[in-house]
């Protein structure tokens, strides 16, 4: 796993740490060289808020290596870079497997964004899990299934800003899911906000099933174990949440790695 490092000036006092900073903050829009994502490990693409905020990331990211994925975090404004060394890999052979994004606040337009780029290379994408999505985005025909996790406010139509908006689907071929949580009123996300929602443990949770759900997919149940019991026509929505029906575990045992991009200046 590669863990960030940080860079100490060598001197004493507060202005040359004030102006590494500055330095540091001058360089931000730096992207890393090479290949992104690993050949046999999970890939996880997390498009972090604006100016790279994303409440409690090295959490979710350390969760996400306990589990045996490689997650990529970059900068909304990196959403083109990130969709060039995909394609790379894949016309490469080397990132063949399931593909998820994840894209929390600006970040979330972001991932539409990076997946409808990859689209038109003809590339799906299994999985998009939204949080807080500052924009109603239209999620493209080639995402096969999307978790917009979202809180609305009441001052949303007059003053869209701190709040999440619902998504829609372009296609009928992608499974959506707009799950408000202010309509699943059990206490848990009472004090959320748009800037917190990311970081509350239950959300957390929510996205890290949502994700090693694609990589572990359930197989079939046999003929002979299915009962008579008929299915209903449509998925029954869990409380709060709004269905819109729009529409292998790799090999080798690497050490994962966290790689970090960041966006060019404009």
């Amino acid at each position: 796993m590669v863990k960030s490092q940080y860079i100490s000036t060598g001197f004493g006092g507060l202005w040359p740490r004030v102006i590494a900073l500055l330095l540091a903050a001058c360089s931000a829009g730096c992207v890393s060289p090479g290949p992104i994502g690993s050949e046999t490990q999970p890939n996880v693409f997390v498009m972090r808020g604006p100016a790279g905020y994303f409440p409690n990331l090295a959490e979710f990211e350390e969760r996400l290596v306990a589990e045996g994925t490689c997650p990529t975090v970059a900068y909304p404004d990196a959403e083109g870079a990130i969709a060039e060394r995909i394609i790379g890999g894949r016309n490469r052979g080397r990132l063949n497997g399931p593909i998820v994004i994840v894209g929390y606040s600006s970040g979330a337009p972001a991932a539409v964004s990076l997946s409808n780029r990859l689209g038109s290379r003809g590339i799906e994408v299994d999985k998009l899990v939204l949080v807080e999505s500052t924009e109603a985005s239209v999620v493209p025909q080639n995402v096969q299934a999307c978790l917009n996790i979202y809180k609305s406010q009441p001052w949303a139509r007059t003053i869209p800003a701190f709040t999440g908006h619902p998504v829609s689907a372009a296609g009928a071929t992608t499974d959506l899911v707009n799950y408000d949580v202010r309509e699943y009123n059990d206490g848990r996300f009472d004090y959320e906000n748009h800037l917190t929602l990311a970081a509350n443990p239950h959300v957390q949770d929510l996205m890290i099933d949502e994700i090693l759900e694609t990589f572990d997919p359930q197989e079939p149940e046999p003929e002979s174990s299915k009962t008579e019991t008929p299915t209903p026509e449509s998925p029954m929505p869990l409380p709060g949440m709004e269905i819109d029906q729009g529409g292998a575990s790799p090999a080798g045992e690497p050490e994962p790695a966290v790689i970090e991009m960041q966006a060019p200046e404009s």
